[in-house]
C-alpha cells in the first residue's frame, strides 16, 4: 500500500497510546451515584468522590492501557527509511568528505544516490510528454482560428498549424536531476576539451558550461562572440590577408584570384614569421586547391556544377570521365599511371624534404640570430658614440670654464 497513509495510521496509533496512558478510562462499581462523571483533577488538588461506603481502590479501576509500542515506533522510523530512499534524499556525507575529492567520484556518489529519483523524474517527464500530445490532438481537432499579438507583431493560430508528424516534449533532461550535478558535468566536459581544443567546438562547450550555471542566451552571446560565417569573409589581396592573419583575423581565399601570386606573398610572410607558418599554409592550402580547380576546369572544358547537383552520382561519374580523357589527351597522365612506384624512392623523397624543411628552418633561424647580432652590434655602436659625444661636450664646457676664468 502506500508509505504516507501507513505513516499516518502508525502516527495516529502512538499519539492515541500517548493520550490513553496519559488521561486514561476506566471502569467504576454499579452501585456508587456519582452524578459528575468527567472529573477533571487539577495539580496538587483532591476531588472528593462518593463511594457509598467502599474503598476508593475498589469503586474504581483504569484500564491497563499500555505505553506507545516501540516496535511501532521502531517500524515507523524503517518506513521512513523506505520513503526517504525513493525520494532520494539520503545524505553523501558531505561534511566527512575530503576537500580534493576528484570530480568523478563525486558526480558518481551524486549518481548513486538520484538513481531512484531520476527513474521518478522520466515518469514525470514522460507523463507531461503524453500529457502535451494530448493537448496537441485536441488542438488539431477542435482550434479555431484565432489571432494574437506577439510583441509588436500580429500573429494567428489554427488547427491546421499541428500535425501528428510533431512530437512535443518538456524542455529538461530528466537525466540530470541537479543544477549542481549539471555544473559538474558541465566542468568536466570543459575540462577534457581543453586537452584536445581541436578536435572540439569550443565555443558550444563553453555556451553549455554557462548555460549549466544559469546563464540566458542572451548573456552568453553577450560574452562568447558569434563564429565569423564564411560567407561574411571578404577575399582580400595577399598583403591585406597576411595583416588579418597577424591579427588573428579569418581569411578566405577566391578562385579567381592570382594564386601563384599569393602563394608567393604568403610564402615569404611564414618564413618572416615562423610562429604563424600553421595558418599561413592552410591559407595557402587553399589557394593550391582553387589553382588545382581551375587547372580541371581547363581541361575538362567547362565548369563544375554546384554542389546541390555533384551530388548526384552519374555526374559524378560524367565528370570523372571527363577529367581523365582530358588528363589523356593533355599528356598529363603519363607513365606514373603504368609503372609501379618503389617504396624505397617514397620513403628517400619523404626523407629529402623533411631535410629540406630541417634545413630551411635552420637558415631562418640562423638569418633570425644574424639580425639581432647585428641590431645589438648597432646599438652599442650608437650608444658608444653618445657617450663620446657626451664626453667631448663636457671637456669643452670645461675648457670654457676655464678660459673665463684665467680672463678674470
Amino acid at each position: 500500500g502506500s508509505n504516507a497513509i501507513t505513516l499516518t495510521k502508525l502516527l495516529r496509533q502512538l499519539v492515541d497510546a500517548g493520550s490513553f496512558k496519559n488521561l486514561p478510562g476506566g471502569l467504576r462499581k454499579k452501585g456508587i451515584k456519582q452524578q459528575n462523571n468527567d472529573i477533571v483533577v487539577g495539580p496538587g488538588q483532591f476531588v472528593e468522590v462518593d463511594t457509598g461506603g467502599e474503598p476508593l481502590g475498589e469503586a474504581f479501576m483504569p484500564l491497563p492501557y499500555s505505553e506507545p509500542s516501540q516496535v511501532l515506533r521502531e517500524l515507523r522510523l524503517e518506513i521512513v527509511d523506505q520513503c526517504r530512499e525513493l525520494g532520494s534524499t539520503s545524505e553523501l556525507g558531505m561534511l566527512d568528505s575530503k576537500e580534493d575529492i576528484p570530480t568523478g567520484t563525486m558526480l558518481a556518489a551524486l549518481e548513486t544516490n538520484n538513481r531512484i529519483q531520476s527513474a521518478v523524474l522520466r515518469s514525470i517527464h514522460k507523463s507531461l510528454s503524453q500529457e502535451l500530445q494530448l493537448i496537441d490532438k485536441l488542438f488539431r481537432q477542435t482550434l479555431e482560428y484565432e489571432e494574437f499579438s506577439f510583441g509588436e507583431n500580429r500573429q494567428s493560430i489554427a488547427a491546421e498549424d499541428f500535425t501528428s508528424e510533431v512530437k512535443i516534449i518538456p524542455v529538461s533532461d530528466p537525466s540530470v536531476n541537479s543544477t549542481i550535478q549539471k555544473i559538474i558535468k558541465a566542468q568536466e566536459m570543459l575540462r577534457t576539451a581543453e586537452q584536445a581544443p581541436e578536435l572540439h567546438n569550443m565555443r558550444e562547450v563553453l555556451r553549455i558550461n554557462y548555460e549549466a550555471q544559469g546563464l540566458s542566451a542572451e548573456e552568453i552571446d553577450a560574452i562568447l562572440p558569434r563564429p565569423t560565417e564564411e560567407s561574411e569573409i571578404p577575399p582580400l589581396d595577399p598583403v591585406s590577408e597576411n595583416i588579418n592573419i597577424l591579427s588573428d583575423t579569418p581569411v578566405k581565399a577566391a578562385i579567381w584570384q592570382d594564386h601563384a601570386a599569393h602563394k608567393m606573398v604568403h610564402g615569404a610572410f611564414a618564413a618572416e614569421h615562423p610562429e604563424l607558418e600553421a595558418p599561413v599554409m592552410a591559407h595557402i592550402r587553399e589557394h593550391e586547391a582553387y589553382e588545382y580547380l581551375v587547372q580541371m576546369q581547363q581541361i575538362i572544358g567547362q565548369e563544375l556544377p554546384s554542389l546541390e547537383e555533384i551530388q548526384n552520382p552519374d555526374i559524378q561519374n560524367a565528370i570523372a570521365l571527363a577529367a581523365a580523357r582530358g588528363l589523356e589527351e593533355s599528356g598529363i597522365a603519363n607513365a606514373s599511371t603504368q609503372e609501379t612506384i618503389d617504396p624505397n624512392q617514397l620513403v628517400l623523397a619523404d626523407i629529402q624534404q623533411k631535410e629540406a624543411e630541417t634545413e630551411s628552418k635552420e637558415r631562418i633561424a640562423k638569418l633570425k640570430t644574424e639580425t639581432d647580432i647585428f641590431k645589438a652590434q648597432l646599438d652599442f655602436e650608437k650608444e658608444k658614440a653618445k657617450i663620446e659625444s657626451n664626453e667631448d661636450i663636457a671637456q669643452l664646457k670645461s675648457e670654457t670654464e676655464l678660459e673665463k676664468s684665467s680672463n678674470q
